[in-house]
This record gives structure tokens, sequence and C-alpha cells, in this order.
């Protein structure tokens, strides 16, 4: 009796398995044919259960789950998802999933720039903090989220975005790595020398540079302060300038 239990219990493993495979096949072909939402339906069904397939097929899982989040056209949302499922299988070995994700990020950016261009604010700034969120070490994405939250007149997230770079120290400080839009003929910045050179390789930008960047504690101090004037807020301005008056006089 036990012998039979444990034979259908191994049965029911093994269809399991074979069921996750076809699924995420199923979900490779659909991206090939371009169906990036049939391919997250497919995904989101071998999901649960995908633990029962070897580490080999869950890397494809969430190569596969990148590619159907990042296609098309993704929110910021869909973008954070992909990243986080690229990071996955970059982790369990996959190269493309590497330089996936290394797009990914460069694309997010490009696209917070252009959301800037057309003055969509809003949007340039939720990108930009997804964009550190996926990057925790680049706080100029912090700053430059809040900075666009400032002209999209949403004061209370810019300021919670510039009380948090102070926490943390933020100075601003360092190198700017940018490159000549081929298409625009504006020069861009990013995130790191690595970001900038894979978009020159990819012969999108041209006369990558290097720039001195000086530091950003002054402007964020007048940031904050301007917005709590503007809000009225004028006992959270001198408690702002009190804790901030001693690294003022530093600089």
């Amino acid at each position: 009796m036990k012998t039979n239990i444990l034979t259908a219990a191994l049965s029911l493993l093994t269809l399991v398995a074979v069921a996750q495979k076809d699924e995420i096949k199923n979900a490779e072909d659909a991206i090939d044919d371009g169906k990036f939402a049939e391919a997250k339906a497919q995904l989101k069904i071998a999901e649960p259960n995908l633990s029962q397939v070897n580490d080999k097929w869950q890397e494809r899982f969430y190569f596969f789950k990148g590619q159907a989040y990042s296609s098309g056209n993704p929110t910021a949302e869909d973008m954070k998802m992909a990243a986080a499922a690229f990071q996955k299988a970059s982790e369990m070995g996959n190269d493309d999933a590497t330089q996936k994700l290394m797009e990914l990020k460069n694309n997010m950016i490009q696209s917070a720039i252009n959301d800037q261009n057309n003055e969509d604010y809003g949007s340039a700034a939720e990108k930009l903090y997804t964009s550190y969120e996926l990057s925790p070490q680049d706080t100029i994405y912090l700053y430059y989220a809040a900075n666009n939250y400032v002209q999209a007149q949403d004061y209370g997230k810019a300021v919670e975005y510039l009380e948090t770079l102070n926490e943390l120290g933020y100075d601003g400080s360092g190198k700017e790595f940018v490159a000549v839009n081929i298409e625009t003929g504006e020069t861009e910045s990013f995130g790191s020398k690595e970001q900038r050179d894979i978009m020159v390789k990819a012969n999108k930008f041209k006369d990558p540079d290097v720039r001195k960047i000086p530091s950003k504690k002054g402007d964020i101090a007048g940031l904050i302060a301007r917005i709590y004037i503007n809000q009225k807020e004028y006992e959270r301005r001198l408690q702002q300038w009190m804790r901030l008056k001693p690294l003022i006089l530093m600089m």
C-alpha cells in the first residue's frame, strides 16, 4: 500500500514537472511570436510550482520572464519585474540575462530622459526612482527623481526623496560618464562607465567623456527650503536650517 502511494506521488511530481516545462516552452514560443501578454500568462501558471523543475529550467523561466515584462510597452513596474527576473537568471549563470539587465537599465534611463524632454516629469521621476531601487548604490538616480518630482509639483515625494538623500549622507560629487546621442546630437549622462560603454558599442552614442561633478549638498538644502516655503511650512524650514547649518558652513 505504501509502495503504491509513493509511486503515485512520484508520478504526480513527474507530471507537474512536465507541465512546468511545457508552460515555460509555451512562454518562449509566445515571446518569439511577439505575444507578450500570452507569455506572461504562461509564466504565471508555471511560477507557483517552479521548484519542481531543475535549475536549468528555472534559469530559463527567469530569463523568459525578464523578456516578457521588458517587451512591448512596459510600465515602470513591468521594468522593475523584468530587472528582478534578469538579475535572478544572471545569478544562476545566464550571460544573456546579464547583458539584458544592463540594456534594460540603460533603456529605463533613456525613457526617463525622453519623458523629461516631453515635460512628463512625473513619469520620468517614477522611472528614475525605479532605477535607484534596482541599483541602490546609484543614488544619483534618487536625486534626479526628486528633481523631476519638483518639476511635477509633487512636493511630498520630492521632499521625501531629498530627505532620504540627506539621511544617506549623499554628496553627489564625483565623476559623470557622458556620451553624445548620435540621433539627437545631445550629450547625455549615464549611471556608470559600463552603461555608457555598452551604448557606445551599440553605435547609439559617440564621443565618450568623463566630467567632474561638484557637490550637490547645497542644491538639496536649497530645494528643500524652497519647497517648505512654497508650502508655507516655515517651522519645518527653520528646523531644516538648524539641522543643516553646520554642514553648509563647512562647505
